[in-house]
């Protein structure tokens, strides 16, 4: 409770977004026995939440799926590596 005069502070660093850039960045350095289905959806979602759904869905299209899930293993570092440039550009 404040008392009456007084404002709370909110944390600033609790409720911001994380950068896009740095995160698909550091996915796409990693080796490729640690690219998994969860970086490459971590990739996905900073496109998302960077640059918008219309260019996640055209990333995913440009691969011949519509679902993460349907991404091959073997696609897993060149459809990050598509993230990350299109959060580089945004």
């Amino acid at each position: 409770r404040t008392k009456k005069g007084e404002t709370t502070e909110t944390n600033v660093f609790e409720t911001a977004q994380p950068e896009a850039a740095p995160v698909a960045a550091a996915v796409a350095d990693q080796a490729p026995g640690i690219i998994n289905k969860e970086t490459v959806h971590q990739a996905l979602q900073q496109v998302n939440v960077s640059v918008g759904l219309p260019k996640a869905r055209e990333i995913l299209q440009s691969f011949k799926v519509n679902r993460i899930s349907e991404i091959k293993e073997t696609d897993f570092k060149a459809f990050i590596e598509k993230c990350n440039e299109a959060t580089m550009m945004a």
